[in-house]
């Protein structure tokens, strides 16, 4: 809302653009990653182990609320945007 109250909307672009470019930075200075070696005994990695493991249900559960806050904003974004002023055109 600070970027629409002083610029105008293509400003979210381009600020969406740079903040993207400073992400992607990190991510070229990362090594290849190495396949590790499967023993011929290892189990299969099941449904249930997996819902078993805290790691996995910590990192389901935040791409969960990632997910919701994306979706009430999606809902509610064209009545706050009227608020403001802005029409669908």
């Amino acid at each position: 809302s600070w970027i629409l109250a002083h610029f105008d909307w293509q400003a979210i672009f381009a600020t969406l653009f740079a903040i993207t470019l400073v992400l992607m930075l990190p991510a070229f200075g990362l090594k290849p990653a190495h396949k590790k070696e499967t023993h011929p005994d290892a189990k299969p990695i099941t449904f249930t182990s997996l819902l078993r493991s805290k790691a996995y249900r910590g990192n389901v559960l935040i791409y969960a609320a990632c997910s919701a806050s994306f979706f009430a904003w999606l809902t509610g974004s064209p009545f706050i945007l009227h608020d403001m002023g802005y029409s669908p055109a």
